[in-house]
């Protein structure tokens, strides 16, 4: 045999964002954890993999628990009593009158009024908007311009609080409908086109709870993230495929080709090609046996 190979595929640290997949056009912040190389989250923060809105730990003490999910994904678990990630105010997930898309994949099994993802306070009316659950068992979503307009939709009987990891999804057209989705099925709309006017703000976007720093959420929290316009249902569909597989072609990986050619007894010459930067290199390794 005159050669042998393998190939070693490792998320790059440094660009983890596959910006050349369509689904990723017009995302602006993604907390995703990747449970084998340590990227995008440590003991005290939550790196947005977008780089512009890292999250900051908050009542965790010592390193906090990372669980992995079903679709080898890393998670966050929130206690419920404390916990939360502050990711600042964060002027690039603030849509003033344009459509927006929030995701997120969640375990949760509470009954309590709790926040999720919010950029809003518990005040109202309060410019700004929030994804939460009341009791547990309903999902809310409120989009206030702060000036009367309020809209807000409730879903129940959804499994929203059922123990088993779900991807929760809203398009927010706002010149028409909010869709929702659960597993990359349509469940609902709601008229959203009353709220038209700015609904940006200076409050922190918070995981895990809302921008008031209350209602912590006792739960595991994955995968959230924004986008600057409304996907249609075929993307959402197809990013909830793509949550399934471990986020497989959305996220930018390095390939590792490594081949060995056998020379002379001592010294193994290797050769090793690149994919992700177009690059080769070559080294000797010294034969000990």
């Amino acid at each position: 045999m005159p050669f042998a190979g393998n190939i070693r595929q490792t998320l790059d640290p440094t660009h983890p964002i596959n910006w050349q997949h369509p689904l990723n056009r017009g995302l602006v912040s993604w907390w995703l954890a990747h449970p084998t190389g340590g990227t995008g989250f440590g003991s005290r923060g939550w790196k947005d993999l977008c780089k512009k809105n890292d999250g900051v730990l908050t009542s965790y003490a010592g390193m906090p628990i990372w669980p992995i999910t079903p679709s080898k994904l890393g998670a966050l678990t929130f206690n419920g009593s404390n916990n939360y990630v502050n990711c600042g105010i964060a002027p690039s997930m603030n849509p003033g009158t344009g459509n927006f898309s929030v995701g997120f994949s969640m375990l949760h099994s509470g009954a309590s009024t709790k926040g999720i993802f919010c950029k809003r306070t518990t005040s109202d009316p309060d410019n700004g908007w929030s994804i939460w659950t009341i009791s547990g068992t309903t999902w809310k979503f409120t989009l206030d311009p702060g000036d009367g307009n309020k809209r807000e939709a409730s879903l129940s009987g959804i499994g929203f609080n059922d123990g088993v990891w779900h991807d929760w999804f809203i398009s927010i057209d706002r010149a028409g409908l909010a869709w929702f989705y659960k597993d990359g099925v349509v469940l609902d709309t709601v008229d959203v086109s009353l709220a038209s006017a700015s609904v940006s703000n200076t409050l922190p976007v918070v995981l895990g709870g809302f921008s008031d720093f209350s209602l912590f959420i006792a739960a595991q929290l994955t995968n959230l993230a924004y986008w600057s316009r409304a996907l249609p249902a075929s993307e959402v569909s197809a990013l909830y495929d793509q949550s399934r597989q471990g986020h497989i072609e959305t996220r930018q990986w390095i390939s590792t080709k490594r081949f060995f050619i056998p020379a002379i007894t001592s010294i193994s010459p290797f050769f090793w090609t690149r994919s992700s930067d177009n690059t080769v290199g070559s080294f000797f390794q010294k034969n000990t046996s």
